[in-house]
Order: C-alpha cells, then sequence, then structure tokens
C-alpha cells in the first residue's frame, strides 16, 4: 500500500440533515467533515456525534480520496456504506456544505 503524503489545507464541518439509524454509533447525529489535502483533493468523513465533539467515536472515510489519506472506516466495504446512504452520491445537504466551503 502506498503512504499517502498530502498538505492539510482548509477543514469544514457541517452537520447532517438527515437522521442516520445504521450504524448504530450515528444514530446520536452525523457530521460531514471535509479537508482539502493537498495533492489529492478535497476527502469527505462520517463522524458521530460524540466523534466530532470529543474525538472519541465512530469517524468513517466516504469518499475514495478520504479512503486513500486515511484508515478511518476504510475497513467498511463501500457497499455497506451505500446502503447505509454514506457515498459521495448522498443527497445530505450537510455533505455538499461541508465540501463546499473547502474548495472555496
Amino acid at each position: 500500500m502506498r503512504e499517502a503524503r498530502g498538505r492539510l489545507g482548509r477543514v469544514q464541518a457541517a452537520k447532517a440533515h438527515t437522521k442516520y439509524a445504521v450504524p448504530r454509533g450515528l444514530a446520536s447525529g452525523v457530521y460531514f467533515v471535509s479537508a482539502d489535502i493537498r495533492g489529492f483533493g478535497v476527502a469527505t468523513w462520517a463522524a458521530s456525534a460524540s466523534e466530532y465533539k470529543t474525538g472519541g467515536g465512530l469517524l468513517i472515510a466516504v469518499d475514495s480520496v478520504a479512503r486513500v489519506v486515511s484508515t478511518a472506516g476504510t475497513d467498511i466495504p463501500r457497499s455497506t456504506l451505500s446502503r447505509w446512504g454514506l457515498t459521495p452520491k448522498t443527497k445530505d445537504r450537510g455533505y455538499a456544505i461541508s465540501r463546499r466551503c473547502v474548495k472555496r
């Protein structure tokens, strides 16, 4: 596996507008966290409310860039993420907002 080396640029989080029931760790709320990783592009993760607020919770790489530059949640198959609604094609406005703010 190739080691990803990029420079961290702008980071933005946005609260999800969708209520996620699965996985159970996301039931209390989800934040989409996007970061500009120079040399790779924009990466987006889904963070449980506890992960976002305390650093202790569930963090899942949602898109391909996040899966390259991070190991957080990469053991979850993309097919499972799709069933959960956590893909780059999600309709949740929080996902789009977090990415749009990073691209400015």
